[in-house]
């Protein structure tokens, strides 16, 4: 049994989430991490008194070194993020198949209920405010298709149009699983 068939979703970075968001979400965190790479490098070449800060010149040029390699790390992760996202945005592939289930879906739903209890459930508070479940959902879309079954996360407005038993075809990026229509 493979793992996102225990689970019901693939885990993958990114599963199911639109390509657009991906790039733009990328390109704002990268632009971010730039700032901070240049900051970091302005603080190394001098060119930013940190004597103001009441920090020695040599503790502050290891922090900044320090911060523009942990930006340098993210950045690259964003340009990751764009990359995929560019690629699922020009490559698209068609799934046909029998809807089998569809089904909403809970952030480790896949324990047993009483560990979800323990974890998740936080009753109320010394103040008699309510602690309950506040997990994100998601639905889940399960075809039967001549591969086998397969699933993705779909949004509800796709989810609204489509019943267990029809038959659909799906417009899915293959490598983060987005669904961008259904016919």
């Amino acid at each position: 049994m493979k793992a996102d068939e225990l689970l019901g979703r693939r885990i993958r970075p990114w599963w199911g989430k639109s390509p657009y968001r991906l790039i733009t979400q990328g390109v704002v965190q990268g632009v971010v991490a730039g700032f901070l790479i240049y900051a970091s490098i302005q603080v190394r070449n001098g060119a930013v008194d940190v004597g103001a800060f009441g920090a020695e010149r040599s503790q502050a040029e290891r922090i900044a070194l320090i911060v523009a390699l942990l930006a340098s790390v993210f950045l690259l992760y964003c340009l990751l993020r764009v990359v995929v996202g560019l690629l699922d945005l020009v490559m698209r592939r068609t799934v046909e198949g029998t809807v089998i289930g569809l089904a909403e879906r809970q952030y480790g739903d896949v324990l047993p209920p009483i560990l979800q209890h323990f974890i998740w459930s936080r009753g109320t508070d010394e103040n008699g405010y309510s602690r309950q479940d506040r997990r994100r959902t998601r639905v889940q879309l399960t075809l039967h298709t001549k591969a086998g079954v397969r699933s993705w996360t779909v949004r509800q407005r796709i989810a609204n149009r489509v019943a267990e038993g029809d038959r659909v075809r799906l417009t899915v990026s293959p490598l983060i699983g987005y669904v961008s229509d259904v016919s």
